[in-house]
């Protein structure tokens, strides 16, 4: 018995303090499963925070590559979206340009600049080579109401202001607008072309010496798609007060047909037959005369004053066409002059053709009858090895303002043209052109006098 008494004491003494420490360590066990639990819920709820930034971080970087591949402004991007209210938007393409909400009033600025560099080769005579602005316009156009568009352009180059255009044209019709103001005649391919568009950096020298320019007048042109034709009234140049108090009178007319535009509206290829008419009444003595390929210096035929003239007819007949990269276009000129005493005949013509090293055209417009601006297929971005449009071109042309049996020797002009034009964007074009002039004896500067001509051009619209 007492054995037993001994050995449970001595159980006692043993036991009861380790089981106390286990016990005190089962609950530090525990608190220990509480913080692990703890920290694990904080850990979830950063990786939760984790993945919401990560998933910002993903839509900034598509953002970023979005804006990236967009095009860059050289790129034919030539418009900004419109800012709108309820009154009014406004745009910038890439002029401004401020519009009523309903479309009917706005306000559009617009303008071109060409400057150009001419050096001569001379044979005979001194020609001056230099610089020169040649055009510098600025004008503003748009809509007076639903029907009435508006245009004014002046012209700062060289030493005066001129009066380009200032019409008000009423375009309700489906079948044709009506025009009044300053405005150019109907009359001529070449003629009717922008100087932004013409292929050359100055138009032939046929066209120079008799296609009728800008005048006051009234003037119809119809509105179809592969043909047109166009009519008009007209007096004189706009400040002209070199007459007495009549001023000339001219009837304008020409008409022309796109023949593959009526068979598929849906080619880009044109075939241009076209034909003008021009009749003046003279108040006072009229003259004819033509420069070598450049806009400024002496006149190089030249017919002087020519009088008593009853009335002038003149007859255009045109063709043109369009082939993909190839063009080729040509007029041809008669002037004939009615006079008291003996009449006098002049005539020209020029024919030329374009083509483009690059994947371009000349865009033909069938509804006016005249060629549009080209628009290159990449504009120049040397980054992405874009080098724009390409173009080369030739021309010869030949004006005769030698009538003999009249009595008159102006001259006789030949004109053989080679050049390079560099569309860099569909505001900008580099030109250069080289001439080989050819005069006869009877010239107005010097007789049989063939310099060579370097011509060059830089130009920007908008």
């Amino acid at each position: 018995m007492e054995k037993f008494i001994v050995t449970v004491s001595v159980f006692s003494l043993f036991c009861v303090p380790t089981l106390a420490a286990a016990q005190e360590q089962a609950m530090s066990m525990a608190e220990m499963q509480k913080q692990l639990e703890a920290l694990s819920s904080q850990v979830q709820t950063l990786s939760e925070v984790v993945q919401q930034q990560n998933q910002v971080i993903k839509a900034q970087d598509a953002a970023i590559k979005q804006q990236k591949t967009q095009p860059l402004p050289s790129q034919n991007t030539q418009s900004v979206a419109p800012a709108t209210s309820d009154d009014v938007k406004v745009s910038l393409s890439p002029s401004p340009k401020i519009e009523s909400a309903d479309g009917k009033y706005s306000f559009e600025a617009f303008g071109r600049v060409h400057m150009d560099a001419t050096l001569f080769d001379d044979d005979k005579s001194d020609n001056a080579s230099g610089t020169d602005i040649r055009r510098a316009r600025i004008g503003v156009e748009g809509n007076l109401g639903e029907s009435l568009e508006y245009k004014t352009q002046i012209d700062f180059a060289g030493d005066d202001t001129d009066i380009k255009d200032m019409t008000l044209t009423y375009t309700g019709s489906d079948v044709a607008n009506v025009t009044v103001g300053h405005h150019r005649s109907p009359v001529g391919l070449e003629n009717n072309t922008s100087s932004n568009q013409i292929t050359f950096i100055e138009r032939a020298g046929a066209t120079n010496a008799f296609a009728p320019g800008r005048k006051i007048g009234a003037s119809l042109a119809t509105k179809y798609e592969n043909h047109m034709f166009g009519v008009g009234v007209f007096n004189e140049e706009a400040g002209n007060s070199s007459t007495g108090d009549d001023e000339d009178v001219s009837i304008d007319a020409r008409g022309s047909v796109n023949l593959l535009g009526l068979f598929s509206d849906e080619q880009e290829d044109a075939f241009h037959v076209g034909l003008g008419y021009n009749y003046l009444n003279p108040t006072g003595d009229i003259q004819y005369s033509a420069r070598p390929g450049v806009g400024d210096g002496p006149s190089y035929i030249d017919t002087g004053a020519i009088s008593d003239a009853d009335d002038v007819s003149l007859i255009v007949a045109e063709f043109a066409s369009v082939f993909g990269p190839l063009s080729v276009q040509g007029e041809y000129f008669y002037n004939d002059v009615n006079r008291q005493s003996a009449d006098a005949h002049f005539d020209g013509y020029y024919a030329q053709a374009s083509y483009f090293l690059t994947n371009d055209m000349r865009p033909y417009d069938g509804t006016s009858g005249t060629f549009d601006a080209v628009t290159p297929h990449q504009s120049v971005n040397l980054n992405q090895g874009h080098w724009g449009a390409w173009e080369l071109v030739a021309r010869y042309d030949h004006t005769d303002l030698n009538d003999s049996s009249a009595g008159i020797s102006g001259g006789e002009l030949d004109l053989y043209t080679l050049g390079l034009n560099w569309y860099v964007n569909d505001n900008v074009r580099l030109m250069g052109n080289v001439i080989q002039v050819d005069s006869d004896e009877n010239a107005a500067t010097a007789p049989n006098d063939d310099p060579t001509i370097f011509n060059m051009r830089a130009q920007w619209v908008f």
